[in-house]
């Protein structure tokens, strides 16, 4: 729709749709842009968010809106001339869109976080609906179309790409040879033949982070107040006064057969912040090196990320390294960071620690787990990750998984914040409807079970997910023994609230494996994002800050919970034939304790 109102506004000279449409622009690029020039907040309906509402671990930034927002500011180009658009394009290209496509070219991305709180579904070959490979491959084809444009006697370089191109000034014709080894390298040769002298006007774009603007209207700034980088133009190797207009340096000369230019950018390390207005990046630094983003991945941090800070001043520190045999020859930054630690006391401090971050659109080719963007700058934003327990420790299974998500959210330990959180990894039955389901932990080794919560991930109004219709659990004691209800204890029930963990109370039972059966809603999907496992030493965490509260003697103090026995017993009055032999026996629960 933006690049169509553009197309009117161009072809038709028509005053009213340019000005609506550089006041669209201005809105999306001031309060909706992502640092990786991503677009997208919110996956329900595609759409962008409020103002400034652009979260991390659960952004949406679609590929194929990456492309689309690449097309847009190409066309804004082409109707205003400013750079200030393709530095937006070129912020997409190298990081929101790249990162959408494998290094291989044959696995995609639907969306694309800026975190990743644990290991996920990495990019896949294909889609059921599969927009996003076919707009990468009709896209990637384009982009030799974006790096040149004319207009009277005017050539524009846009992009800093290799090869060779023939273009029309006026009525005659230039050819334009461009060497560079552009983002990795700041220099960039170019090579004008003619058939005889020509005048006209060479517009080198000097890119807004040469320029110190990380993107226009101030979303997102340097760290270090602003400044440019130190940039050069030379004509036949002597340097060459060229005047900046509108994001361009001017070359307006004769140009003879063979002339050359050359354009030298410096390429720091920096830091950037964002428009305190964005709550996902308050208080958190991102690293950037030329046009690319930058990220930390667990695979080079010991397993995660999620500990990390970078204290103000640790750019300083970071240099970029390249390695032909990793991630295809990229330019690595190497240096160093601060990790959170628990101390004795239950205080957090700081440790030195070594920090590699890769390109953004290099992420997820190794090890799956964590990534960060946007590191905290101080301790009290790092997140400790979870301590070992007896259902992290498990291997998930589902009946069914919408290829999107990832079964390791069952049990990677995040609390959600809510039903509804899209910063932790979900695990759902999408896209079955009011069907039975299931999903299964197969412990380490068999444990003594006496309890377990599940957080349901519930999308309200606004999905095709609902907490269940009801559920049960079953566990197996030995890979070829049956599967078996446990018993509640009174007072104990199956919960589907929202917003909290379904806590359930049984009597004790040895397992090896346990089984969620679920039977989702009417018309409506459903899924887990957090479920727990506690051993019959385990405390109740209820009263551990899980939002429910619980009396001084704990949550059964005062009441007698008995087993149901009639559904405990066999046929015969004995144990039911599931039963583990150990626990073979009525048992009876009072004051919390076997009696």
């Amino acid at each position: 729709m933006y690049i169509a109102m553009t197309d009117v506004a161009a072809l038709m000279g028509d005053r009213c749709y340019a000005a609506a449409v550089e006041q669209l622009w201005e809105d999306v690029v001031q309060r909706k842009t992502y640092i990786t020039g991503g677009l997208g907040a919110r996956h329900q309906g595609e759409a962008f968010g409020a103002a400034f509402e652009l979260p991390n671990t659960g952004a949406y930034s679609e590929t194929c809106a990456s492309v689309a927002a690449m097309l847009w500011n190409h066309r804004l180009f082409q109707l205003r001339g400013e750079a200030k658009y393709i530095d937006v394009l070129e912020r997409t290209l190298y990081n929101g869109f790249l990162a959408g496509v494998a290094l291989t070219g044959k696995d995609f991305f639907y969306s694309n976080p800026l975190a990743r709180r644990a290991a996920g579904r990495g990019r896949v070959p294909w889609f059921p609906c599969a927009c996003c490979p076919t707009n990468v491959a009709r896209f990637m084809p384009a982009i030799g179309g974006l790096v040149y444009a004319t207009r009277g006697r005017s050539v524009y370089v846009n992009l800093f790409v290799g090869g060779r191109s023939r273009l029309e000034v006026d009525e005659d014709e230039v050819s334009v040879a461009q060497r560079t080894q552009y983002p990795w390298d700041g220099r960039v040769v170019l090579q004008v033949s003619t058939v005889r002298a020509l005048r006209f006007s060479l517009l080198l774009r000097i890119p807004g982070w040469a320029r110190g603007e990380a993107l226009p209207g101030g979303l997102y700034r340097y760290a270090e107040g602003g400044a440019g980088c130190s940039w050069r133009v030379l004509v036949r190797g002597e340097p060459y006064p060229a005047a900046l207009e509108d994001g361009y340096a001017v070359l307006d000369r004769e140009w003879c057969d063979g002339d050359e230019a050359r354009l030298e950018l410096e390429l720091p390390v920096r830091c950037v912040l964002a428009d305190e207005r964005v709550p996902a990046a308050r208080g958190r630094v991102a690293v950037e090196r030329g046009p690319l983003v930058y990220c930390a991945e667990a695979a080079d941090h010991g397993g995660t990320v999620i500990d990390l800070l970078l204290p103000d001043g640790c750019e300083h520190h970071l240099h970029p390294e390249r390695d032909a045999n990793l991630l295809g020859g990229a330019a690595l930054l190497q240096g160093s960071a601060r990790r959170a630690v628990l101390l004795e006391d239950g205080s957090v401090s700081t440790e030195p620690a070594r920090l590699r971050m890769v390109p953004y659109f290099a992420w997820a080719h190794r090890e799956p787990g964590s990534m960060q963007v946007w590191l905290p700058r101080t301790a009290d934003l790092a997140e400790l990750p979870a301590a070992p327990t007896l259902a992290t420790g498990a291997t998930p299974s589902s009946s069914h998984r919408w290829h999107a998500d990832t079964l390791a959210a069952v049990n990677d330990g995040l609390v959600p914040a809510s039903s509804s959180d899209r910063d932790v990894p979900r695990m759902t039955w999408w896209r079955h409807r009011g069907t039975e389901e299931w999903v299964q932990l197969d412990l380490e080794a068999p444990a003594e079970i006496a309890a377990t919560a599940i957080y349901w991930y519930d999308e309200g109004g606004r999905g095709g997910c609902r907490a269940p219709e009801s559920w049960r659990l079953l566990f197996r004691e030995g890979q070829a023994g049956p599967w078996c209800p446990v018993e509640l204890v009174t007072g104990s029930s199956y919960g589907t609230e929202k917003d909290a963990f379904n806590r359930v109370d049984f009597v004790p039972v040895r397992a090896d494996a346990v089984r969620a059966q679920v039977r989702l809603r009417k018309g409506f999907s459903g899924g887990v994002l957090e479920w727990r496992l506690f051993p019959t030493s385990a405390p109740d965490p209820r009263s551990q800050k899980e939002g429910v509260v619980v009396g001084p003697g704990g949550p059964h103090e005062g009441r007698r919970l008995l087993l149901r026995g009639r559904q405990a017993l066999g046929r015969d009055g004995g144990a039911p034939p599931c039963a583990p032999t150990a626990l073979r026996r009525r048992r009876r629960v009072e004051g919390g304790r076997e009696g």
